[in-house]
């Protein structure tokens, strides 16, 4: 009978402490979001690209493994630049694809003797990975009235922009397109200004 009251105790305390951390880290709203992937190779020349492939078909196995939908944006030669994942609606399986990559996010490194190399040197080669939540529109809606400086954005009537050819350096590409805005908000008269120099 103790041990039993025992086992039940230690189980509630394990309840509560994942209580705690709940309520200490709020939840990400963009957890349950599907992801996009994106692996570029950084240094370590051709070993890079390799690793970067190699990377490429972790994640292309890892999504294979969790059932979720894996689709190529893009691709630079045999190595995918942009990946998006999505998960099949399964129930069962839950959702989150997300929640589930988004610490991978970064620099990854990799000291290897590489297949390119004839001499059997180790070398070091990175990547870096980013992963996005993938924005739909009622995710932006959320996220808009849901932001703090929600209440600071300005209907679209409250704003006039200007689109004008560039000044300055950029020989004839800036004066034959409109290279540049300007954004003023007609209620205070502050305006923003940004241009491509070519």
């Amino acid at each position: 009978m103790l041990v039993k009251e025992r086992e039940e105790a230690q189980e509630r305390l394990v309840q509560q402490e994942r209580a705690v951390i709940q309520a200490l880290v709020p939840p990400d709203p963009t957890d349950a979001a599907n992801a996009i992937l994106e692996i570029r190779p950084g240094t370590g020349g051709d070993e890079a690209a390799l690793f970067a492939g190699d990377m490429f078909r972790m994640f292309q196995r890892y999504a294979e493994v969790r059932r979720w939908k894996f689709e190529v944006l893009s691709a630079n030669g045999d190595l995918p630049r942009t990946v998006r994942v999505t998960m099949i609606p399964l129930p069962s399986l839950g959702n989150g694809v997300f929640g589930n990559l988004k610490f991978e996010s970064g620099v990854h490194r990799v000291q290897r003797i590489p297949e390119t190399e004839r001499q059997g040197r180790v070398h070091t080669s990175t990547i870096t990975v980013a992963i996005l939540p993938q924005a739909t529109e009622a995710s932006s809606a959320t996220c808009r009235r849901s932001s703090p400086a929600a209440a600071a954005l300005s209907p679209d009537s409250d704003l006039r922009i200007d689109l004008y050819r560039a000044s300055g350096k950029g020989g004839q590409h800036v004066n034959t397109t409109d290279s540049a805005v300007r954004i003023t908000h007609v209620p205070t008269g502050i305006v923003v200004a940004m241009q491509d120099d070519g």
